[in-house]
């Protein structure tokens, strides 16, 4: 049986360093900040999605794709400026 790279308390631990990151960022570079919360909320999602057996358990692919769908909006959001009349 293959070891699994990643567990569910790194992914904690992930979430945790994520939201310690905002946290830094948000007084000095606001978007950097939760764009760094967000990006982990989206991985997070995407792991756990992973973990819980993506092709046999639909909460699994909801999840995953919630995640993708979730880095997908925030690319579009802060790389081409989607949803910002000044871009």
């Amino acid at each position: 049986m293959k070891k699994s790279w990643i567990t569910s308390k790194s992914l904690v631990y992930i979430l945790i360093l994520g939201f310690v990151g905002e946290i830094i960022l948000k007084d000095s570079y606001p978007r950097l900040g939760t764009l760094i919360f967000n990006c982990v909320l989206g991985i997070a999602l995407i792991v756990g999605g992973w973990q819980l057996k993506l092709k046999s358990n639909l909460l699994a692919r909801i999840v995953f794709v919630l995640g993708v769908l979730w880095l997908g909006y925030l690319f579009l959001y802060y790389v081409i400026g989607f949803n910002n009349p000044q871009f």
